[in-house]
């Protein structure tokens, strides 16, 4: 079963897969979706579900990074974009078949793709040239993120929790983003397990650049080394 939903400012409608949608109420069709995704089972059991009838079963053996290569592979050409499109955030996939993916004729796996900002730099590169601008558009937002994180990483920036200076109150106080909007996106970092920082970049059109700086300003708040509104201040570009 395919689940709309929408992705990014575009407004791009996403197919999403709802993995378990289709599992049949049989005791083996269960345990057949547990084992494709367990970390205990052998490469060559798994293996066996390869061919399964079910699409879920094949997209869960698709995103266990516990799977073989060479099945890997030949999920790669599986019948069903669902099932191509859970490789996307398997870090046991290898580039060949990331490049493989990145030339699916259906553009619902590609974006699957774009949502990974882990991936290697060269195939979100090739991404962001796609045919599909919706694409393009995702997988430099992607790229934004990754290098997000690799900016914060070379200055060793750690993640401060805290009820106090929370980012979205900054950014919005600093009048960046309206509060209507900091909800949506404060929404969509809660479903999707994501920092705010990254949904920021994805779905705000912000730039690395300008997340770093709020993140870092929050930091000092936190540390006590700035006060609210002269981190507001410098936000707002009145350093």
């Amino acid at each position: 079963m395919w689940e709309s939903g929408y992705i990014g400012i575009l407004g791009v409608v996403f197919i999403k897969y709802e993995a378990g949608a289709e599992l049949a109420s049989s005791s083996k069709s269960i345990l057949a979706y547990i084992r494709a995704g367990s970390a205990d089972e052998a490469p060559r059991a798994l293996s066996s579900l390869a061919r399964h009838a079910n699409p879920a079963i094949r997209r869960r053996l698709a995103e266990n990074p516990n799977t073989a290569q060479e099945i890997l592979q030949l999920l790669a050409g599986d019948e069903s974009a669902e099932v191509r499109a859970g490789l996307a955030w398997n870090p046991s996939v290898s580039e060949a078949v990331l490049e493989r993916l990145c030339a699916d004729e259906d553009v619902n796996v590609r974006l699957a793709l774009t949502d990974n900002h882990c991936l290697p730099r060269a195939i979100l590169m090739r991404l962001s040239a796609d045919e599909n601008p919706y694409v393009q558009h995702h997988a430099w937002r992607a790229l934004e993120v990754a290098e997000l994180e690799s900016l914060l990483r070379v200055e060793s920036f750690t993640v401060q929790h805290g009820l106090n200076a929370k980012l979205g109150d900054l950014m919005v106080a600093a009048g960046l983003v309206s509060a209507v909007a900091m909800r949506d996106y404060l929404d969509t970092a809660r479903v999707r397990r994501l920092p705010l920082g990254h949904v920021l970049i994805r779905d705000g059109n912000m730039s690395k650049v300008g997340v770093a700086k709020a993140l870092k300003l929050q930091s000092a708040v936190r540390h006590s080394q700035l006060t609210v509104d002269a981190a507001v201040a410098q936000l707002k570009g009145r350093s």
